[in-house]
């Protein structure tokens, strides 16, 4: 039991001194200060962990007070005179911020009762300025005139930063849904379209009620044989989940799509945009398509002019280091290739005595003969000048190479059109037997069968040893 105890000294009329004392129980006062002494604990306990801190601000002397645990977090002294100048005055609020946080004050000053902000202020010790957001309520005397403003505030820069970035993602979305050519929001997780273009269920046949998995099963229908399975690989619902918990923000692909309305296929670019709803645990995703076709035609025809020779129309030198180099890497024991090096004889006279237009009409010549006699597989280009090169794949015996060699050599026996010249060629092979050599290696050596089939005589071959 706690006890008070109180003794007064009396000196009385008759001389005497007298003690006189006085006990009474204040258990109850002793708990309610000790219950008082434990929540004011507990109350700044709670705001540090909250990351939430206090200030306050007395109207009279116009100065800010802040917690020693504020202080030491966020700032250099623990109170600021002369508001709003001094806060100004020392680069603490960001000049971003001047005009918020002088309405702010004039708030506090002006009797409102409560109020808020969000306020860029340099962070201590540093350069770099970080988000708070400022809350206060107002004291009054008993004129009902503002003598103290209470206040919390909170550093909230991760969450600007969230914030901004969602904004920017749902404004990118924006933009790029107005120009696609379908779009759908979906809940991923549900498996449910939280919006469309109607455009595209009209499309397709769907009712509105229709699932995104029933939206994908309907869409492939339009997509051309060769790209269904990319399209279900891609946007397949299983597909696209695992996807995300793999890692990936986004899945794009392009294709051919059937376009009804304009009753031909044309290439669209499709692209699914992840994001997680951390409150409601849900995987939303964003599907668009756009039309491309215009611009991969382009790309397809300019991917196809640097790759082709202009005059015969056979694939040019880059390409064939480009695609034989590949294949080089599929050569195995029983499937080898063979690089053939053919030389047009007399192109030089044909050109001195009828003009280049005759040449180009001989190369062309020579490009259609050469096509038609080997594979469609077999990869035939226009080296450079009167020099042609075939690459044979997956020859199974090399007799048949030889063969071929000999029926190639044999085949150019004419005369030039448009010319009394005649015209042969000769040819140059090497066998490529395996893997481990690079271009350069077999060109050297079919340039050199070539070189010793013309000390032979046109019209002639040799073979690589």
């Amino acid at each position: 039991m706690w006890t008070y105890f109180r003794v007064n000294y009396i000196g009385t009329e008759d001389g005497r001194n007298v003690f006189v004392g006085l006990i009474t129980d204040s258990s109850k006062e002793r708990l309610l200060e000790e219950k008082s002494r434990i929540n004011e604990e507990m109350y700044h306990i709670a705001f540090n962990q909250s990351n939430v801190f206090l200030l306050e601000y007395d109207h009279r002397s116009k100065q800010v007070s802040c917690s020693s645990e504020s202080s030491a977090a966020y700032f250099d002294s623990a109170a600021f005179s002369n508001i709003p100048e001094s806060l100004i005055d020392s680069d603490l609020i960001h000049e971003r911020s001047f005009d918020d946080f002088y309405h702010f004050y004039h708030q506090i000053i002006g009797g409102v009762k409560t109020g808020e902000v969000k306020l860029k202020m340099r962070a201590l010790n540093s350069d770099k300025y970080i988000w708070i957001h400022v809350k206060f309520t107002n004291i009054f005397d008993d004129d009902n005139q503002p003598i103290k403003a209470v206040g919390v505030y909170q550093n909230i820069d991760e969450q600007v930063r969230l914030e901004s970035r969602y904004l920017q993602e749902i404004k990118y979305r924006q933009k790029l849904m107005q120009r696609s050519i379908t779009n759908l929001e979906v809940n991923l997780t549900t498996d449910e379209v939280i919006k469309a273009h109607n455009v595209t269920y009209n499309l397709l046949g769907l009712d509105e009620k229709a699932s995104y998995s029933e939206f994908i099963k309907k869409m492939v229908t339009l997509v051309a044989d060769e790209d269904k399975h990319l399209f279900l690989d891609t946007f397949g619902l299983d597909n696209v989940r695992q996807a995300y918990h793999d890692g990936k923000d986004d899945l794009r692909i392009s294709f051919l799509f059937y376009r009804p309305t304009k009753k031909r296929y044309g290439w669209v670019s499709t692209h699914m945009m992840f994001l997680y709803n951390e409150e409601t645990n849900q995987l939303m995703g964003f599907f668009y398509a756009n039309d491309i076709d215009d611009d991969k035609r382009k790309t397809i025809e300019l991917t196809r002019q640097a790759r082709t020779d202009a005059l015969t129309g056979l694939i040019n030198r880059r390409e064939l280091e480009r695609v034989i180099t590949s294949e080089i890497q599929l050569v195995e024991p029983g499937n080898y290739g063979a690089l053939f090096m053919i030389d047009v004889d007399n192109f030089k006279l044909v050109n001195d005595a009828n003009g280049h237009s005759a040449g180009d009409e001989t190369l062309r010549f020579v490009a259609n003969r050469l096509k038609s006699l080997f594979r469609g597989d077999d990869v035939v280009g226009r080296f450079g000048g009167d020099e042609f090169m075939v690459y044979m794949k997956e020859v199974g015996a090399k007799k048949d190479v030889i063969s071929k060699a000999k029926q190639v050599s044999e085949a150019l026996a004419t005369t030039c059109p448009g010319s009394k010249i005649d015209i042969s060629w000769t040819v140059g092979v090497t066998f490529v037997e395996t893997p481990r050599v690079i271009f350069d290696e077999i060109y050297h050596q079919a340039d050199s069968a070539a070189y010793e089939a013309k000390k032979n005589g046109k019209k002639s071959y040799h073979i690589f040893e």
